[in-house]
């Protein structure tokens, strides 16, 4: 996608989003953006020829430190509360919790080159995929080898993305 078509993208996604925050509630403006953005992701994926490496199970991307925004806190609150058992979300507060504990005495230096689970990935998927960050959604690799060294090597910041 050239710049052009880059800002008539982003011009349109900004005309949607005014609408949708006029007809709905915040919620369901996200969840509706979180829909245009997959949309999008996936028709990037189909002009580009190649397919991601990204299958259940791998889970690399799942260690990276993901920035959420509050509306998408909300959501993921509420589809944690209409859809986890008392056990999965005591797994989850248990795995937040860990990563607090360990997190809590690094620099921020430290705490970059830290690699740590997300609470949400269960037996390498992740349990709130539907409602996931839009940072998650836009992790997508042709290589698992790129996602694997930024695991192993996650300051190095010379891996190039595929």
């Amino acid at each position: 996608m050239n710049e052009e078509n880059l800002a008539h993208f982003a011009r349109n996604e900004f005309k949607r989003a005014v609408a949708d925050f006029a007809k709905t509630n915040p919620q369901e403006s996200l969840l509706r953006f979180y829909r245009r953005l997959d949309a999008a992701s996936e028709g990037a994926i189909q002009a580009a020829g190649r397919k991601p490496a990204c299958r259940h199970g791998c889970a690399y991307c799942c260690y990276y430190k993901v920035e959420a925004r509050a509306l998408e806190v909300l959501v993921i609150h509420e589809f944690v509360r209409r859809h986890f058992s008392q056990e999965q979300l005591q797994h989850a507060i248990d795995q937040a919790t860990h990563n607090v504990e360990e997190a809590k005495n690094l620099s921020h230096v430290e705490h970059l080159a830290t690699n740590q689970r997300c609470p949400f990935l269960v037996e390498g998927g992740c349990s709130i995929y539907p409602v996931r960050p839009a940072k998650c959604r836009n992790f997508h690799a042709s290589d698992v080898d790129g996602c694997k060294a930024s695991y192993d090597e996650p300051t190095n910041l010379n891996i190039p993305n595929s």
